[in-house]
């Protein structure tokens, strides 16, 4: 069996005595007895010595390396002891009033006051003015575009008692309005309207809104416009509803718009200088200026002195309300109007053609007639006719030989009136005269 040496540890043979290492005797065990058998007689050999090993210098013994450490596995976190707290409470219904404590039981401690944030002095005074100004501003707005978007739905401008009619009833459709004043001074009342309206439909929006102003409200043209220009003034005027006051509305358009200005001052819109003569009340009329013979009232003029006249056929009536001077009957009308074409540069044939081509902006050039030329009362006279679907219209232009003054007898009738209607507009054209 192997030894072990009991000073280094070596494992040596088991025979050997020494350690191999050390030199480190081992202890030897006693031999056991035999008996051996007798022996002749021989010869018995002599004992050899046994060779004593040289001893050899210690070795040093290399330190044990230590084993790694054994990984040591993670512990949980404590767990704090569970302090005691208070024991909640069933919640009360809402609005029942609140439990008594039980008896013994200490009273609530009362809770905490919140703390509160202190706002600078300087946000506590800048935060108000700031809604101020914010509110300033959306009230600006709403005063400037309330008054816009209604001036531009309105079917009429309204300057005290007088009623003009509005571009949308004109139209039959809005604009945007884009400016509205009205000022008054020395007895003057003004009121402007702009409109910005884009593309190129400003000259047809003012000339569908001069004939409308002319056919339905009574104006007639003062200052004649040519609306095949990119911008022109015209004007037109009528008299007020309050007595020595008259309407003047001018119109002026751009490739940007247009503006209308009513202006209601004190005056008179009339025919001319000499009285009104075309067939009224002649006994007990005022004859200062020739007599009152048409049943109106024609006091002061800025042109001629002439007296148009037309002979009422059987049936007409005189408008005594309206101006300028109207006949009805039924639901057909005619008028005799006088303008100052004093200005213009036109020939008689082009002022004739330049009002065609306004109707034709507004009605289609298939609703007019050729205008042809003939004599009224010893002048010039041009006609023509359109209609617009419903109700037809005649148009005659009679220049005055001075050149100054041009009368303008404007008739429509429903386009089912019977032939007579037709043929008594005709007759009172015919009997247009000066005196």
């Amino acid at each position: 069996m192997a030894k072990f040496c009991s000073s280094c540890g070596t494992q040596s043979p088991d025979d050997a005595g020494f350690c191999t290492v050390c030199g480190h005797p081992f202890e030897q065990a006693p031999a056991a007895a035999s008996v051996a058998p007798a022996v002749a007689s021989a010869p018995v050999a002599p004992e050899q010595p046994v060779p004593v090993p040289i001893p050899q210098p210690e070795q040093p013994t290399p330190a044990p390396v230590p084993p790694a450490p054994a990984a040591v596995p993670e512990q949980p976190a404590p767990v704090p002891p569970m302090q005691p707290g208070p024991i909640p409470q069933p919640v009360a219904p809402v609005g029942a009033p609140a439990p008594a404590p039980a008896p013994g039981a200490p009273a609530p401690a009362p809770a905490a006051p919140k703390k509160k944030r202190r706002v600078p002095l300087a946000v506590k005074i800048i935060v108000p003015i700031v809604v101020v100004i914010l509110l300033g501003i959306v009230g600006v707005v709403l005063a400037v575009a309330i008054p816009l978007n209604n001036t531009a739905k309105a079917d009429y401008y309204t300057i005290g008692a007088d009623q003009i009619p509005s571009v949308k009833l004109a139209l039959g459709e809005t604009r945007k309005v884009t400016g509205i004043n009205t000022s008054i001074s020395n007895g003057v009342t003004t009121k402007v309207i702009k409109y910005q309206v884009s593309g190129t439909s400003q000259n047809k929006d003012m000339s569908k809104y001069m004939v409308y102003l002319h056919d339905k409200d009574g104006f007639y043209t003062l200052t004649n416009i040519d609306f095949s220009t990119a911008s022109a003034t015209g004007g037109l005027g009528r008299n007020s509803k309050d007595s020595g006051q008259e309407l003047l509305v001018q119109i002026e358009y751009n490739t940007s718009g247009y503006t209308i200005t009513i202006v209601k001052q004190k005056g008179e819109v009339t025919l001319n200088g000499g009285g009104d003569t075309s067939g009224g009340d002649t006994s007990g009329g005022d004859t200062s200026g020739g007599g009152d013979t048409s049943g109106g009232d024609q006091s002061s003029s800025t042109t001629g002195a002439k007296s148009p006249s037309i002979t009422p056929a059987s049936g007409w009536v005189k408008d005594a309300t309206s101006w300028p001077p109207v006949w009805n009957k039924g639901d057909a009308s005619i008028s005799l109007v006088l303008n100052d074409v004093s200005g213009v540069t036109q020939t008689h044939q082009q002022y004739v053609q330049a009002r065609m081509d306004d109707m034709k902006a507004v009605y289609g050039a298939d609703k007019i007639s050729d205008a042809y030329q003939g004599t009224l009362g010893g002048q010039e006279a041009w006609q023509f006719s359109y209609t617009n679907g419903t109700q037809a219209f005649r148009e005659v232009y009679i220049f005055d030989a001075d050149g100054k003054d041009m009368y303008e007898i404007t008739a429509f009738f429903p386009v089912s009136a019977s032939e007579q209607t037709s043929t008594e507009i005709d007759s009172m054209i015919e009997s247009f005269s000066l005196r």
